[in-house]
């Protein structure tokens, strides 16, 4: 149709309108309102547009445009069920609305009823075959399913039906990035950038991209330049943050900053962002403040509280008394813990407010209870005679103390005259990297964070030991030789990423001798507590995967005392192996320990168990004693020990759909 026939339509409608009576008036009323709602749309501005189109609705209630708009624009603003009652409100008017049946679509993935999504799409599909919105809306179920290879299909098919279409583009790219094909991420965000360069998300893609590739002067230029498109990005912001920082710019980071909080008080992740950045500067006071303006604003944000207690840690002094007021934060929700009996989270808990504020009378004092009910009576009596040492014990206290060690005379420690928790054991030393290519779009550096919290959980095992330095090299062969420089057995390589609602913690395990693979673990979870249970569970996973390796303390004849305890899976009637002192040696690669041909020189049937040590009868395998105290001490060899142990589980864990959220941001 040419332009005149439609100029000639609408000076006709304007007649019509003008000539008309009170409905005709009503109906102009309305159709104006709907013009500028259209205009707010077009911006972005949600909440004029909702305003607009609320007033187009009260001046004429049958409206269809209105109700739909009205869907499609709680939808952008996150508001799910409210958007699904004006589509059911809508759908009498005209039913078979594709942008209607579109916008109930993705509402309802929203509200994670992703059958009812799915049909609404196949649903638009089935009379549109070409419908992008559509196509789309199927795509990112098959993200949300952990579908990536179908949805870059349905992608594919979008770019020939409409091949510059920027979302289409601008999906790929991300899914290649996902999935480290970065060549592939180039060509799709380059092309991006030739059509729709005045897209602000085409810009942070392209940043994303570029940083992915290991140029961060360029993902630099283009965060800036989507900033510049949208000074309201907040993804952008704290990507160029983050970039400014890991340079070493952190005047420039902080700078950026602290022009987003003065523009926005309220915004929790910039004050973050901020404290990270004074942090790195060195000015400690000033960052913490900024934590703690994050944590008044979201106090459930695990990360800034993770960043905020570290830096704690490390700025102040053990006995500094501003320490117990963070402290007593997790002493509360440890008791909160135990109160459910979930023992474990009590635990953990515990021993991170300890670590916080170790002169913490009261709290350690419940930690000592929690460990007795749990049959630690060593440990029990380990953290009252602590306590008698920091000179914070009360006579109940001190009398319980003199109370078990009576009770204790008989035990493994006591029999043989040693102190269980001070033996050096930790046979395995890990050295922690972070991936060069983990990089958080939430939390400007959280990486860190998250590798020093799963660095912590470590901190209660006796099978490894962490360097307390975590590596941040520009590549794996820079992390490496830190491993090998520090003389490491193991090199940890930690990825984590993060959406909104959910976390993701990788860990790929090598060599530190040889570089080689050893084993990879991984752990998805959402809710409260996301960032800590991923690091726990992935500690627990490597734990449970190196071989026990202890060694001969002390003997008397055929009785001897072993460094292994309880606490290390070790129980009564075991049955454990003796190796001449430096006959078993780390493998190249995989985690099962190499032993000597000539197999073991002794057995050890271990008759009682203490938390840290166990106590057995010594069976020599030949004619010849050959035992002697600092020999080797491990679990028999299982039949399939030559083959490595299963890595990660994956199977077990749910979907990480942090590709989806960011692939559904580019509505």
């Amino acid at each position: 149709m040419s332009g005149r026939p439609l100029r000639t339509l609408a000076a006709a409608l304007a007649l019509a309108l003008a000539t008309a009576g009170p409905a005709s008036a009503q109906l102009r009323s309305a159709t104006v309102l709907a013009a500028r709602a259209n205009e707010l749309m077009f911006a972005g501005d949600w909440y004029e547009a909702v305003e607009a189109w609320l007033a187009a609705l009260e001046a004429n209630p049958a409206y269809f445009e209105a109700l739909r708009g009205l869907a499609s624009c709680y939808l952008e603003l996150g508001e799910y069920a409210q958007s699904l009652e004006y589509v059911a409100r809508a759908r009498p008017f005209r039913s078979s609305d594709a942008a209607l049946r579109n916008i109930e679509g993705f509402a309802l993935i929203g509200l994670d009823r992703l059958d009812e999504a799915r049909a609404a799409f196949q649903a638009t599909l089935a009379g549109l075959p070409n419908d992008l919105e559509a196509r789309f809306g199927l795509a990112l179920l098959d993200l949300r399913a952990g579908r990536s290879a179908d949805a870059r299909g349905r992608f594919e098919d979008a770019l020939r039906i409409e091949p510059r279409n920027a979302r289409a583009l601008l999906s790929l790219a991300l899914v290649a990035l996902d999935s480290g094909a970065l060549r592939e991420a180039r060509i799709r965000i380059d092309e991006a950038l030739r059509h729709h360069a005045e897209e602000a998300r085409a810009w942070y893609v392209a940043a994303r991209v570029s940083l992915a590739e290991g140029n961060p002067a360029e993902a630099a230029a283009h965060a800036a330049t989507a900033l510049e498109l949208d000074p309201s990005d907040a993804d952008a912001r704290a990507l160029l943050a983050s970039i400014r920082q890991r340079s070493g710019d952190y005047a420039g980071a902080a700078a950026l900053m602290e022009a987003a909080v003065k523009a926005n008080r309220d915004d929790a992740l910039a004050w973050y962002a901020l404290g990270r950045a004074r942090a790195a500067s060195g000015d400690a006071a000033r960052a913490l403040s900024a934590y703690q303006a994050a944590i008044r604003i979201r106090p459930d944000d695990e990360i800034v509280r993770l960043a905020a207690e570290d830096l704690v840690m490390e700025s102040t002094p053990l006995e500094d008394p501003s320490r117990s007021a963070w402290a007593d934060w997790r002493f509360a929700r440890a008791a909160s813990f135990q109160s459910l009996r979930e023992y474990e989270r009590a635990i953990a808990e515990f021993r991170r407010a300890l670590r916080l504020y170790p002169y913490a009378a009261a709290g350690r004092k419940a930690y000592a209870e929690l460990l007795r009910l749990r049959g630690l009576d060593g440990s029990y009596l380990a953290e009252l005679e602590f306590l008698e040492e920091l000179g914070k014990a009360d006579r109940d206290s001190r009398d319980k103390a003199e109370s078990w060690r009576s009770l204790l005379a008989d035990s493994v420690a006591f029999r043989w005259r040693v102190d269980q928790f001070a033996l050096p054991k930790r046979p395995y030393r890990l050295v922690i990297a972070i991936d060069p290519a983990t990089f958080s779009t939430l939390h400007p550096d959280a990486e860190a964070v998250a590798a020093s919290l799963f660095r912590s959980a470590f901190s209660a095992s006796g099978l490894v030991r962490v360097e307390a330095r975590i590596v941040r090299a520009p590549d794996f062969a820079g992390a490496w030789r830190a491993a090998r420089e520090l003389v490491a057995d193991y090199l940890a390589i930690v990825s984590f990423r993060e959406t909104s609602r959910e976390c993701s913690l990788s860990v790929a395990l090598h060599s530190a001798r040889t570089g080689s693979p050893s084993a990879s673990f991984r752990s998805v979870r959402s809710g409260n507590d996301r960032v800590q249970r991923v690091a726990e569970r992935v500690a627990l996973r490597v734990l449970e995967s190196l071989e026990i390796r202890g060694s001969l303390l002390a003997r008397e004849r055929e009785r001897v005392l072993i460094d292994l305890g309880a606490l290390d899976g070790v129980a009564a009637g075991d049955e454990l192996v003796v190796y001449r002192k430096g006959d078993v040696a780390l493998p190249a690669s995989g985690l099962v320990l190499a032993r000597p041909p000539s197999g073991p020189i002794a057995t050890i049937t271990v008759t009682t168990v203490d938390e840290e040590v166990s106590e057995g009868i010594l069976k020599s395998a030949g004619w010849f004693d050959r035992v002697n105290v600092g020999d080797a001490v491990l679990r028999a060899a299982k039949p399939d020990a030559a083959a490595p142990p299963a890595a990660s589980s994956a199977a077990a864990e749910p979907v990480y759909t942090g590709l989806f959220d960011e692939v559904s941001g580019l509505r």
